[in-house]
């Protein structure tokens, strides 16, 4: 954390004229009071409770890229009054509080410091993991269009790679699933050909969709060999996947990449809570 001055003279001029808040990252945070002290999330104190956690990181956030003096503290000129934010209505909808709040996190990123996107983006995967709805993910991101970045359409390749390889695992889990466990397989392999079927598309329009391998080779964690393995085999594949598009939507360049990863990465995460 950068230190703004070791000379005691000088500290009044630093909190008089030292950095100021980043004022994107202000308002994000008041948003997420705003959320908190709801009427809609007022009636769930864990949701309530998780958007002023919100409100908590992005304020630390701030004091961060403020820096401190020798001592340790904050300047005076990135002091932030807390609770001043602007009421939400009150017939607004929990789903409507965190579909608009996850707009207002990605539009933002453009505005924030660098080093404040990774929360940013974190933010925005934990409102579409509290909020999913299947009409979130009917929409296929163009990567054909003009301003894709190519990282991007690497990223989806990669993905792509990844969904096969998990279809595969799961298609060696059902041989030892059973009871419980054969409908978790079920209900896996079909979420995971619908996202197949997303990218695939979403590749096409770029030009490229590459095929599934004949095999893929475990990492990791072995493939299961019975029915015990088979339950603990899928809450890894739920951990890795998390982790896997979590890194996609940190990582995307380009808007209609990015939402949609975090939409995906939001399902992902939901099956980890």
């Amino acid at each position: 954390m950068p230190a703004l001055s070791g000379c005691e003279p000088l500290q009044p001029l630093f909190n008089a004229f030292g950095p100021t808040p980043d004022a994107a990252l202000v308002t994000l945070a008041r948003d997420a009071e705003a959320d908190a002290a709801s009427r809609t999330l007022a009636a769930d104190p864990d949701k309530a409770a998780g958007r002023m956690d919100h409100a908590a990181a992005l304020y630390a956030e701030i004091e961060r890229i403020c820096g401190t003096d020798a001592d340790g503290n904050a300047p005076e000129s990135c002091a932030v009054e807390r609770g001043e934010f602007t009421p939400l209505p009150d017939d607004a909808t929990t789903a409507d509080v965190y579909k608009d709040s996850r707009a207002q996190l990605l539009d933002a990123l453009d505005q924030v410091p660098e080093s404040s996107r990774t929360l940013i983006v974190e933010q925005a995967i934990d409102l579409a993991a509290a909020s999913f709805s299947p009409a979130d993910f009917t929409a296929t991101p163009n990567l054909g269009e003009e301003g894709v970045a190519p990282a991007d359409i690497e990223a989806a390749k990669k993905l792509l790679d990844w969904e096969y390889s998990v279809i595969y695992a799961l298609d060696v889990t059902e041989a030892f699933a059973g009871g419980g466990t054969q409908a978790q397989v079920e209900e896996a392999l079909g979420r995971h050909e619908r996202r197949v079927a997303k990218l695939s598309d979403a590749l096409e329009s770029a030009g490229e969709v590459p095929a599934p391998a004949p095999a893929y080779e475990a990492s990791g964690a072995p493939l299961p060999s019975s029915g015990k393995q088979a339950a603990g085999y899928l809450a890894y594949l739920d951990k890795e996947d998390a982790a896997q598009w979590e890194h996609a939507a940190v990582n995307a360049e380009s808007a209609a990449w990015r939402d949609w990863a975090v939409v995906v990465a939001g399902t992902s995460r939901a099956r980890l809570n």
